[in-house]
């Protein structure tokens, strides 16, 4: 037999357009190729609901079986799944950059906030090939135009806060005063300040300018470079339940 006659749209075609069935008398379905993709594609549109919440099902039951199996693709795959995603981040460069600058613009402050401690949190306990990827990434973003100018449209925005919020208290003699208050070591972990190494030694606003602080006496400290960068626009609360300090 080298034709067969399809139930459905009633032409006569080769054996080849037809499915292989087991239970039918001559192996073969009784309806071609094209009329049954059709009939499945009438019947998932008829039963979207039906189908998700049973695919939905199944994988709620098989979360260990389909997590191993994807997995077990993807070391199989890795090569041409790379290729395949690099291929798609070029041909939709565009669209997915609009669609991170909507969902990151669309979500609340507490929402970036969040977003940003578990950021924060991954970094700190990731591993060190991680760390080490992620200086090297922000070293190349920071010298490039972009990186430039987020550093400088930074640095105006801090120096704009500063000068706004100034209220003249700030002068050599004060902050000598403070050094001695603080008996010249950090105010957060208590370490004596190293003043062999002026880098290390910080200026730190307690109420951070982000959140409204004042670049008053009041509202400074002297810190330790380390502290300072953890506790970046923390808080004094939350940089200490989060440092431990």
């Amino acid at each position: 037999m080298t034709t067969k006659i399809c139930y459905k749209c009633k032409n006569s075609l080769s054996v080849d357009n037809f499915h292989k069935q087991s239970r039918s008398p001559d192996g073969l379905g009784n309806i071609c190729k094209n009329c049954k993709r059709i009939q499945d594609k009438e019947y998932r549109e008829r039963n979207k609901e039906k189908l998700a919440l049973k695919k939905k099902e199944y994988r709620e039951k098989n979360k260990e079986k389909i997590k191993l199996i994807n997995k077990k693709y993807h070391e199989q795959n890795k090569e041409k799944l790379v290729k395949r995603y690099k291929e798609y981040r070029e041909l939709n460069k565009e669209i997915l950059a609009e669609k991170r600058k909507q969902k990151y613009h669309s979500a609340s402050e507490e929402e970036i906030a969040l977003r940003k401690k578990k950021k924060q949190e991954y970094l700190k306990n990731a591993p060190e090939h991680v760390k080490q990827r992620k200086r090297e990434y922000d070293k190349k973003y920071f010298a490039s135009e972009r990186g430039k100018n987020v550093l400088k449209n930074s640095l105006h925005k801090r120096r704009a806060q500063m000068l706004s919020s100034c209220d003249n208290t700030i002068t050599l003699d004060a902050l000598e005063n403070l050094a001695k208050e603080q008996n010249y070591n950090c105010k957060w972990c208590n370490k004596p300040l190293n003043y062999e190494l002026p880098k290390q030694i910080h200026l730190d606003h307690i109420i951070p300018l982000a959140k409204g602080g004042i670049h008053s006496i009041d509202n400074v400290c002297w810190s330790c470079a380390n502290c300072n960068f953890k506790k970046s626009s923390k808080l004094p609360g939350e940089f200490i339940v989060d440092s431990g300090v």
